[in-house]
């Protein structure tokens, strides 16, 4: 059974609580200081607070030194999904100019359909899917677009024959990432699905 505390946090990522549900889950909180770490760790303090802001009830029952921190760690998740929203657009114009096709995944493919600010969808960070056969190519597109492959070692030794490639880093703001897929998954996955399908269902991402 959820707690109280992650209770606020996973609905509120779903979209607004209604005031009346939040209100009850709030008044049985018991741990703020989890719940406000909670909802960083799992990029959610935006849309913690948002519910909060549309149900002033809930919002009162928050000590005020946690409402004044989840309201400045909002506001910074805001500012860091429009530029990851725009790094994303940016991405995909340079590997289309370079000649590679990609697909939005994941977060991106639901933030693209649903915001494309991707302040409706908070995420650590953007998931692209390219063929095998356009990896050097796609690799060029994204470092020209001013992405730097991480040089941390463990990664880069951890993800040698991924179904991604080592994630590429925006040195303009530390945090923010990128990850390149040539496969949904990994090779021995038991599910059967593959990127075929994908491929042959896309999409162009609302404008």
């Amino acid at each position: 059974t959820l707690s109280s505390e992650a209770r606020v946090v996973f609905r509120s990522a779903a979209g607004i609580i209604p005031a009346a549900e939040l209100d009850a889950l709030c008044a049985r909180v018991t741990d703020w200081p989890r719940l406000f770490g909670l909802a960083e760790y799992q990029v959610a303090s935006l849309a913690v607070w948002k519910s909060l802001q549309a149900a002033p009830a809930s919002l009162e029952r928050v000590p005020d030194a946690f409402a004044e921190g989840m309201r400045r760690l909002a506001l910074v998740g805001d500012l860091r999904m429009q530029h990851l929203a725009r790094r994303a657009q940016q991405s995909v114009e340079a590997l289309s100019a370079a000649g590679v096709q990609s697909l939005l995944l994941k977060g991106a493919a639901l933030g693209a359909l649903r915001d494309p600010t991707f302040r409706s969808r908070p995420m650590a960070d953007v998931d692209l899917l390219v063929r095998r056969s356009d990896v050097a190519k796609a690799s060029e597109a994204l470092l020209g677009a001013g992405w730097k492959v991480t040089e941390n070692k463990v990664y880069l030794e951890m993800l040698k024959d991924a179904h991604h490639l080592p994630h590429f880093v925006d040195p303009s703001l530390p945090g923010m990432r990128l990850e390149l897929h040539v496969a949904l998954m990994p090779d021995d996955q038991p599910f059967g699905i593959t990127e075929d399908s994908f491929w042959a269902s896309a999409r162009p991402a609302p404008a």
